[in-house]
Parts: C-alpha cells; structure tokens; sequence
C-alpha cells in the first residue's frame, strides 16, 4: 500500500491497479485536480458536481470491495456543523489499514470505535483556525485509536489558496510534542514494519 498526498486532505492510496484518490477538493483551492477515469474517487463531504465519469465513486457510509482494498465508511459529525454528518474511511489491505477522517468533530462513540477496530496508519486534518480540528484534539483521536503511524493533512500550504488561512506544519508539530520520525513524499505501508509505540510521520506535498 502507497500514501500519497496533495494538499488540502487530497490523498491518494494504491495498492497493485487499483488507486484511491480521496478528497479531490483541489480545483476548490486553486490547483489542478488529480482524478482520472479509472481512479475510485471517495468523498468524506459532499462532493462538487462531477463534470467526468469514474470507476466508481464512494460518498457515504457502508462496506465495499474494490480488488483487494475493503473499505468501510463511517458516519460521523462534521467540524464545520455538528448537525451535518460527514463520513470518515477505513482502508484495509492485506499489508495494512488506514483511517482517513475528513474533517470530522471526532467525538466518536463507542459504535463507531467498534467500527474503527485495529488501525496501522490514522489520517488527520489537523489545519485548526475554525476550518479543521486542532492539534489537540488530533492527539485526543491518537489515544483513542492507538496507530502504529499518525500523519496530518490540510497544514498550511505554498501553493493552495484554503477559503481559510491553516496553520503551519511546524505549528502542529510542536503542539503534538511528537518528533518527526519520518518526512516523505510517498509512504509504504507494510504490516511488518508496524510498531506498537506511534511514529509522527509528515507526508510532503506533491
């Protein structure tokens, strides 16, 4: 399984020919978007109106299969308005899982924990100032969910114009009180590689 990721909380997973482009706001942002036709294009929010067509396209909570990916969409509340509900993702791959949120409250209850099980690698928009969860309340999740590997997305970016300024990678680090094990622009996930005490990991922008 390879992470890579785009700006904003744009991620992409592949694993073998299947690739995962989640969140692919970027037009919304100022930059070019990454999807083509034979991507599976997943939403944690509503998306925009869809000018193209795609393999398959997941917005919502449920089960799926696509190749060997299995993946389970999980109703949350949203950051922006608690009475709207988002849909945060689990991937899981015979090498790894992933937890990618969105911008989510993160006040989970016990069922949606329960649904989260076991996870090697959480996915978190950490960009704060009213448009995403704080670094605090990203470290809340990580106690709650226990990741061998605990990256953050929408931190403040060179070349993305967000509707709201976020905060700078080096803000969110210092308020995790993590130190960086590891900065790259393409992460590979392998279960054998885990470990039982959490790594920060910083994925670069493409």
């Amino acid at each position: 399984m390879e992470i890579q990721y785009y700006g904003g909380n744009c991620l992409t997973i592949s694993y073998k020919s299947t690739r995962l482009v989640i969140d692919d706001y970027l037009s919304d942002f100022g930059a070019k978007s990454i999807l083509k036709e034979t991507d599976v294009a997943i939403f944690t929010e509503d998306p925009n109106t869809l000018t193209k067509s795609y393999r398959l396209v997941l917005n919502g909570p449920g089960e799926y299969e696509i190749g060997e990916i299995s993946i389970i969409g999980i109703a949350t509340k949203s950051f922006i308005d608690q009475d709207k509900e988002v849909t945060m993702y689990k991937f899981t791959t015979p090498e790894a899982s992933v937890l990618v949120t969105g911008r989510v409250l993160g006040d989970f209850n016990d069922q949606q924990i329960e649904k989260i099980g076991i996870i090697d690698s959480l996915i978190v928009p950490l960009g704060n100032n009213g448009y995403c969860m704080d670094p605090i309340g990203g470290l809340k999740l990580l106690k709650e969910i226990d990741p061998s590997i605990f990256i953050p997305t929408f931190y403040k970016s060179k070349t993305l114009k967000y509707p709201v300024e976020t905060i700078a990678l080096e803000e969110i680090v210092s308020e995790l009180g993590m130190e960086i094990k590891e900065k790259t622009n393409k992460l590979k996930l392998k279960k054998n590689e885990m470990s039982d005490i959490t790594s920060l990991v910083v994925l670069e922008q493409f």
